[in-house]
């Protein structure tokens, strides 16, 4: 009887003791579980927290290459309006300059015929003045018996002068004239320059052209001329 009684007791104890075991485990089961849980979200708050600021970080890389591809156009459009201003500006400066020279008469007009006045040797005379585009012809005779030196000293006085190229002078032709053989007859072309405005004032103002040296300070007053 004694022995089933302490059997009992053995019995009952195994028994708590399989039942606080079993309690036990099933505690850090919850325990690691919970754990596992906190883990897991925290895990997932830093992969969407991650995600997010990728997310974001594309969304703002996006914008500003749209950003960019509008800032472009822009450009380009400014750049395309800026060029056809730039090609309006220079041919409203090149029309005006064109008026400007057909103002101040460096090619056509008193002033190259008081230059020939002023160079033209007294034994010379001029019998044609053509003037095409940038380049001036002279035809006339001379008497000899010294026609030659004065052709060529009429020469080098074009060449000196402020409105031709110095460079360009050319006697082209000459000849004998067929109804005076004491004449010579001669063709002589050049071309004409561009003088700075400072020398055309000052040649203007030795030729005493005084109604062609106020244009050409008006002019320069403008700003037309530099």
């Amino acid at each position: 009887m004694k022995y089933n009684s302490r059997y009992k007791l053995d019995l009952l104890w195994e028994r708590r003791n399989k039942s606080s075991s079993t309690q036990l485990t099933f505690t850090n089961t919850k325990k690691l579980r919970k754990l596992g849980y906190y883990g897991g979200c925290f895990i997932a708050g830093i992969g969407i927290l991650i995600f997010s600021l990728g997310l974001f970080h594309t969304y703002r890389r996006i914008k500003f290459k749209e950003k960019l591809a509008l800032e472009s156009k822009e450009y380009q459009v400014l750049k395309s309006k800026f060029e056809l201003l730039k090609k309006e500006v220079n041919i409203i400066y090149s029309i005006n300059n064109r008026i400007a020279k057909g103002i101040i008469g460096t090619r056509s007009g008193s002033s190259l015929l008081l230059e020939l006045q002023r160079i033209l040797p007294k034994t010379t005379q001029i019998t044609s003045i053509r003037v095409k585009d940038n380049n001036l012809i002279l035809t006339g005779k001379v008497k000899e018996p010294y026609g030659l030196d004065h052709i060529n000293s009429f020469k080098v006085q074009i060449s000196n002068s402020f409105l031709i190229n110095d460079q360009s002078v050319f006697l082209s032709r000459i000849s004998r004239s067929d109804q005076n053989k004491n004449n010579l007859n001669f063709l002589i072309s050049s071309k004409f320059s561009n003088p700075s405005t400072s020398t055309i004032l000052d040649n203007y103002e030795s030729l005493k052209t005084y109604g062609l040296l106020k244009r050409v300070q008006l002019l320069k007053q403008e700003g037309l001329i530099k």
